[in-house]
C-alpha cells in the first residue's frame, strides 16, 4: 500500500510536474496530496482532464490524470483520437471500483477495466505492495512509447 504523499513524491522525482482529474473516493487522498505539492487542475469530467493534461504534455510538462474507472469511456475519446495518434504522453491514476465487492454500478466497469485498457493499448500497472516498481514501469512506459500508460489503484492502494 502506498502512503499518498509518498506516492506524489515518487511521481514528482519522474518528472510529473502538473495534475488534474476528477474525483473519486479511491483516489481523494492522493489529489490531496499532489495538490500540496504541484498544480493541479480540478476538472468537472475526464475527457476535459485528458485535453488539459495533453495541452500540459505539449507544452513540455509531464501530466499525470486522476480518474475513477467508471469515468474512463470519458476519456477514451481523447486518449484515442488526440494521445495515441500523436504521441503524447500522460500517466493515467485510476481508482478500481468494482473491482471485488463495491457498489453495483461500478461492477460492470470494474469488471472490465483492464480489457478495456488492453483493447485501446494502454499499458496499465496496478498499485499494490510493490507500489514504486509499478509508478517507475508505468513512466517509463509512457515515455518510451510516448504515449498514455495507467496504475490501477484499487481499494486500499493507499494508506488511509
Amino acid at each position: 500500500m502506498a502512503d499518498p504523499g509518498k506516492f506524489c513524491d515518487k511521481l514528482a522525482e519522474n518528472g510529473i510536474s502538473i495534475a488534474t482529474g476528477v474525483p473519486g473516493s479511491i483516489i481523494k487522498k492522493a489529489i490531496a496530496s499532489v495538490q500540496d505539492r504541484m498544480e493541479y487542475v480540478a476538472c468537472n469530467r475526464e475527457d476535459e482532464a485528458v485535453a488539459i493534461a495533453s495541452g500540459a504534455a505539449l507544452a513540455g510538462k509531464l501530466p499525470v490524470v486522476f480518474l475513477q474507472n467508471s469515468g474512463l469511456g470519458y476519456a477514451l475519446s481523447p486518449l484515442l483520437t488526440l494521445n495515441m495518434v500523436y504521441g503524447i504522453p500522460i500517466l493515467l491514476v485510476i481508482g478500481w471500483r468494482g473491482r471485488s465487492r463495491d457498489a453495483p454500478e461500478h461492477r460492470v466497469s470494474g469488471k472490465r477495466l483492464v480489457a478495456v485498457l488492453e483493447a485501446a493499448g494502454i499499458s496499465h500497472y496496478t498499485l499494490g505492495k510493490g507500489w514504486k516498481a509499478a509508478v517507475e514501469k508505468a513512466m517509463a512506459k509512457m515515455k518510451s512509447k510516448s504515449a498514455p500508460a495507467a496504475l490501477l489503484v484499487p481499494w486500499g492502494g493507499f494508506d488511509e
